[in-house]
């Protein structure tokens, strides 16, 4: 089941996938959370497939290789989730990469309002 945390940053950038056969497949990171990311690729990757991504980042160096399985597969590409949520690449892409390209804005919350007065209080005009 697919589980989104957060908001989404929109990114342009290269990745490699590789599965368990050993196949590597290029594809464009497209988006990601700190839950998961979708990859745009021609390449066909089933769902509950297990991979592994590594992309190039923004400032030119290479990720670590990231753990991830399939989601969801659809004719642009396919929607993987973190086997780790969060993992360390993916927070310092989030904090680093250009404000403009961040897909949306952050929640805010309405301010909390003041609770109801009991008793004497509530009888005053």
């Amino acid at each position: 089941m697919e589980h989104r945390w957060g908001w989404r940053l929109r990114v342009d950038l290269t990745a490699r996938v590789g599965d368990a056969t050993g196949m590597t497949k290029i594809a464009r990171l497209r988006d990601v959370s700190v839950s998961g990311a979708f990859l745009e690729t021609a390449a066909t990757i089933r769902a509950h497939t297990c991979v592994d991504v590594q992309f190039r980042t923004h400032l030119g160096t290479h990720s670590r290789s990231l753990s991830a399985h399939v989601v969801r597969s659809t004719p642009e590409g396919v929607a993987v989730e973190w086997v780790e949520f969060a993992p360390q690449e993916i927070a310092r892409l989030m904090e680093t990469h250009p404000l403009q390209a961040r897909s949306e804005t952050p929640l805010e919350l309405p301010a909390p309002r003041e609770p109801a007065l009991h008793g004497a209080a509530e009888n005053r005009v």
